[in-house]
């Protein structure tokens, strides 16, 4: 996407092509920031349909997400669309679903997320790629910054 950036560091919605970047589709998510402030999610890779056992398309992503940390996802993903700037968080998801005949775990997920530019120039879209494993022995709840 670097090559693709405007003079604010940012990729305007319609220079990304998801069939560009097919094998990275699975983790991905986009949404579209409405007049309305929904965070309508038009795509839903099927890695996190798979993972999160629900399809969230054409949910409002504040609505659609869940959990002690909500809140925090949604202020890293405001700081995005505030500086114009990309954000990773990483996040612990207390599960308890039965993963194996022994065990239980929790999950992680690292969370890319990138801001897109709209025809007039604004952040009005943004781009997400969420990798998720199970969690490392005390991993910390919650993390996230802004990058460059």
């Amino acid at each position: 996407m670097k090559g693709k950036r405007m003079s604010c560091d940012c990729v305007k919605r319609e220079d990304v092509d998801l069939m560009e970047i097919i094998s990275l589709a699975p983790n991905i998510y986009m949404f579209d920031i409405e007049p309305s402030g929904a965070w309508r999610i038009r795509y839903f890779g099927s890695t996190l349909r798979n993972v999160l056992g629900r399809d969230d398309t054409g949910k409002d992503l504040r609505k659609a997400m869940s959990g002690p940390h909500k809140d925090k996802v949604v202020d890293c993903l405001n700081q995005m669309i505030d500086t114009h700037r990309p954000v990773w968080s990483k996040c612990l998801i207390r599960t308890g679903q039965v993963h194996s005949v022994i065990d239980r775990i929790d999950i992680s997920y690292e969370r890319l997320a990138y801001p897109l530019l709209n025809t007039r120039g604004d952040v009005g879209h943004a781009v997400g790629m969420i990798v998720a494993h199970p969690s490392e022995p005390h991993q910390t709840e919650f993390q996230s910054r802004l990058l460059d």
